[in-house]
């Protein structure tokens, strides 16, 4: 068979996954380059980010950093068959998007056309999504508004983080990467037009948007933490003018007539503390940035106390 050039373009752990499939179990895709970013000055500037340089030196690859829209342009020069364009929150020039003729294909972590856009698998979990999916489909000019290929559909559960439901969306990747570059080799990828009626776009997030509202209800305010928990940069709160970063929590009962913010119990053995919200409170399992010992039942979280 004859071989198939490949430019692969990310930045994201997904991606890695998906590529190590493809170097490991797909000798027909040759790939010539992998395009990336530099390493972020914080965890918080890329989400889930993950270096490259490991698979390109074990597979001999050449690996180019892709600093501004200009760096790009050394994949017109290589004259790929296609592109893979997996974990990569930028929009790929017209130009580029024209060179492949097997086309530019990329993965997004929801069913599209729903949630196309930034941060897909916080918003999943804000909204309260029992389900969604992976969609692989080919890039066009606009926002996740290609052809689909094809489509893996899995369920959130009640009890799923941000972390378990990126690893659900990463294992569907790596299983349709599996599943449908043989056809993508042969010319053989069947592709269906979005239904533009059906389309939503979920917005940018921001470490900044993080800050809980204690004013909502239990529900909200547990999927608001466990859909920003790690890799994500967090939920946060303000005890006085400390930020304290809250990872995960769990709905309780109780509280939900008392104003909203107010530590209602503070369990010196198991270390967490439980917090008012509208409809009841949520225990505070697992955080970060203050000194467990300076909280009090009665003290109040919100934004900066001054």
């Amino acid at each position: 068979m004859k071989k198939i050039r490949t430019v692969y373009i990310s930045n994201g752990e997904n991606g890695w996954h998906v590529l190590q499939e493809i170097l490991r179990n797909h000798p027909a895709f040759e790939v010539q380059a992998v395009f990336t970013t530099p390493p972020p000055e914080s965890e918080e500037s890329i989400s889930g980010y993950r270096s490259f340089r490991d698979l390109a030196e074990a597979f001999s690859l050449p690996l180019f950093e892709v600093k501004n829209s200009a760096s790009l342009r050394n994949i017109i020069s290589l004259s790929p068959d296609i592109i893979f364009c997996i974990g990569w929150s930028r929009l790929l020039p017209k130009d580029i998007l024209a060179v492949p003729p097997l086309g530019a294909i990329g993965m997004h972590p929801t069913l599209l056309p729903e949630g196309r856009g930034r941060a897909p698998i916080p918003w999943a979990i804000i909204k309260g999504m029992s389900r969604s999916g992976v969609t692989m489909f080919y890039l066009d000019e606009g926002v996740d508004s290609g052809d689909i290929i094809v489509q893996k559909e899995f369920e959130i559960r009640f009890e799923d983080d941000a972390a378990s439901v990126y690893f659900k969306a990463v294992s569907a990747m790596v299983g349709l990467a599996r599943e449908y570059l043989p056809l993508l080799a042969e010319g053989q990828a069947h592709r269906k037009e979005q239904e533009e009626a059906k389309a939503s776009w979920w917005e940018r997030r921001t470490p900044e948007d993080g800050c809980i509202d204690w004013s909502k209800s239990v529900l909200e305010n547990y999927n608001f933490i466990r859909a920003l928990t790690r890799p994500y940069p967090g939920a946060f709160t303000y005890h006085r003018k400390t930020k304290v970063r809250l990872w995960k929590s769990a709905p309780r009962d109780s509280g939900g007539r008392s104003k909203p913010g107010v530590i209602l119990d503070v369990n010196r053995h198991h270390r967490s503390f439980t917090v008012s919200c509208r409809k009841g409170s949520l225990e505070i399992l697992s955080f970060e940035g203050i000194d467990f010992t300076s909280l009090r039942t009665g003290d109040t979280l919100g934004k900066v106390m001054r």
